[in-house]
């Protein structure tokens, strides 16, 4: 038998040898071994499947990976992924298995500082402890060096005072900060340096590519374009993105001429995303605008007034961008329903978690 080549990561791979198809497409598949989940060999072309065959009917050609009677089924692809943060926060102290605010304050006291002069940790999940967070509580625990509990939502942050007084914030009791002062001091926690963001993004996106996903969406906030021109530039390769852009930036992209689709690097890996609103908060901060009560009484609050989002999004789709909105609760919901309605343009929606049942059939 010939000597059969060592194949790697990167290796392009001319067949794939004693396959079962499984997932979208498998419908395809008219021949009866295949039906029955036999092994089949796929043929690739220029990056795509050309033809597929009962295992062994064909004579093998160029290099062959031998699946081995493994599945292969269509990659996946994660359509909502704030990238820079989830990176980062592989790298993070996790809270995601404290009990209380009490808890999670003596882990956050063992935690390292990091180069910043910061313990930042993320996984905070409030909303199911049994004691609420305090200023006083975290005080306490972490002294003076300034301490940042991200909300596995992120849409919340538990500081110390020594972190308030780094963000030039005043003071809450509670030592929270939520959506958009929480969105600020985010950005300042992921503000690292090029590099190190880069090589964090790489170590996300292999563990990713390891286990299927081939592509996602990437909705961090602040202006991107820039940051994964540079990445694509530097040969990035591992996974398909696509980069949002937000309402405030919408000058600079139409001034730029960029629409949803639009390559951002030479091979195309790294595309223009869609115009993503934050249309309100979330259910974990409490803030996710809702028509019931939360048990504080409040209903959580919108970020845009209809008429604003109508607005935005029409002269969004007249330059080119797809629009994308987050609407948690049943209000934002039915918001971003209406707005997509009266501009007259298809849309799409992150999380929707909280739906009335008219809005349903919408």
């Amino acid at each position: 038998m010939p000597d059969v080549p060592a194949l790697s990561v990167s290796s392009r791979v001319d067949v794939i040898a004693n396959a079962r198809i499984g997932g979208e497409g498998r419908e395809l598949l008219a021949h009866p071994d295949v039906e029955k989940d036999g092994l089949v060999d796929l043929w690739i072309s220029g990056g795509r499947i050309s033809d597929i065959a009962p295992a062994g009917n064909l004579r093998h050609r160029g290099t062959v990976l031998d699946a081995e009677g493994a599945w292969v089924v269509p990659g996946l692809r994660d359509h909502h992924v704030h990238a820079l943060q989830a990176a980062l926060f592989q790298d993070r102290a996790s809270i995601g298995h404290a009990a209380g605010a009490s808890e999670a304050a003596r882990v956050a006291a063992s935690v390292p500082v990091e180069q910043s002069g910061r313990r930042v940790l993320v996984g905070m999940r409030h909303a199911f402890w049994s004691d609420l967070p305090t200023l006083d509580a975290l005080d306490e625990a972490t002294g003076e060096v300034p301490t940042y509990i991200v909300n596995a939502d992120l849409h919340s942050i538990w500081m110390n005072s020594a972190a308030f007084r780094r963000e030039q914030i005043a003071p809450d009791p509670s030592g929270l900060v939520s959506e958009h002062a929480a969105f600020d001091v985010a950005n300042t926690l992921n503000d690292v340096d090029a590099a190190d963001a880069d090589a964090a993004l790489e170590r996300a996106a292999a563990r990713s590519a390891a286990r299927g996903l081939v592509a996602f969406s990437d909705l961090e906030m602040g202006w991107q374009t820039d940051a994964w021109r540079r990445r694509g530039a530097a040969g990035w390769n591992l996974l398909r993105v696509a980069s949002a852009v937000y309402p405030e930036h919408l000058d600079r992209v139409v001034a730029e001429g960029l629409e949803t689709g639009d390559r951002l690097d030479e091979s195309g890996l790294i595309t223009v995303g869609a115009l993503k609103f934050v249309g309100d908060g979330s259910l974990g901060t409490r803030t996710a605008a809702t028509t019931a009560p939360y048990l504080d009484g409040e209903r959580g609050a919108m970020n845009f007034e209809l008429d604003r989002l109508v607005a935005t999004i029409t002269r969004a789709a007249g330059s080119g961008l797809a629009s994308t909105v987050h609407a948690i609760g049943d209000i934002a919901v039915a918001t971003a329903l209406d707005a997509f309605a009266l501009a007259g343009v298809p849309g799409r929606m992150e999380h929707a978690q909280l739906v009335a049942a008219s809005d349903i059939p919408r």
